[in-house]
């Protein structure tokens, strides 16, 4: 079950795009944690903090999230990656999570969201995308 308030950890190291992410999430309805800027304190976060959902900047300042990944993983906590970097460029073990091409808009940001923490549903009424076009 979705909380009526998520919370969602970002780990971003883009200033700017963590900035517009954690405005995006608020509008949604979501509680944001972060954004986190560095490798090491997203690592941090991941193993100890509370959340219900994350969404990782494949690349943080030149590294990948994937440290992040793993304790998100053995935790039971969803996540999605987010990046400029084609979805091709994700490692073959992480190829199936959800995936956030940048650049984004609200509304990629809403759907990301939901697939991460209902698999398909909506995060609520509220907030439910828009029907694709006939």
């Amino acid at each position: 079950m979705v909380p009526e308030r998520p919370r969602i950890l970002v780990v971003e190291d883009e200033v700017l795009i963590g900035v517009l992410l954690q405005q995006m999430l608020d509008e949604l309805g979501c509680e944001c944690l972060g954004p986190i800027i560095h490798l090491n304190t997203a690592v941090e976060h991941a193993g100890s903090d509370a959340f219900d959902a994350a969404i990782l900047d494949l690349i943080i300042h030149g590294e990948h999230a994937y440290p992040v990944a793993d304790i998100l993983v053995e935790r039971g906590i969803p996540f999605g990656f987010a990046s400029g970097v084609p979805r091709g460029g994700l490692d073959r073990k992480w190829a199936s999570y959800p995936f956030l091409a940048k650049p984004f808009l609200i509304d990629d940001v809403r759907t990301f969201v939901t697939r991460i923490l209902t698999g398909s549903g909506l995060l609520s009424r509220d907030h439910a995308p828009s029907p694709p076009p006939p």
